[in-house]
C-alpha cells in the first residue's frame, strides 16, 4: 500500500471509505485555470472564464468521484474492501 498522506488533501469519510484529493489534480485546476486566461481576457472582465474554468473542473471531479465510487461499489459486491479513494 502507498502512502498517500503526503500528496493528497483529506476531503472526508463517506461510509466507510477515505476520500482523498492527489495534488496533482490540485495542481492539473491551477494551471487550467493559468493557461485559460488570454491575454485578450486580462483587459476585459476575467470572471467569466475564472468561473467557467472552476465550474468545468468541479464537474471534472463529480466525474471521477462517481467513477472511482463505482469501483468501491463493484468491489463491495464481490467481497473486497475499499479502505481509501486517491
Amino acid at each position: 500500500m502507498h502512502e498517500h498522506h503526503s500528496w493528497s488533501l483529506k476531503l472526508g469519510r463517506w461510509g466507510n471509505v477515505h476520500v482523498r484529493l492527489h495534488m496533482l489534480f490540485v495542481l492539473f485546476a491551477a494551471c487550467t485555470i493559468y493557461f485559460g486566461l488570454t491575454p485578450a481576457a486580462l483587459h476585459e472582465s476575467i470572471a467569466a472564464e475564472v468561473w467557467l474554468a472552476i465550474e468545468i473542473l468541479g464537474v471534472l471531479l463529480a466525474c471521477v468521484l462517481l467513477h472511482e465510487w463505482g469501483h468501491v461499489v463493484a468491489a463491495n459486491r464481490v467481497g473486497a474492501f475499499v479502505e481509501q479513494i486517491v
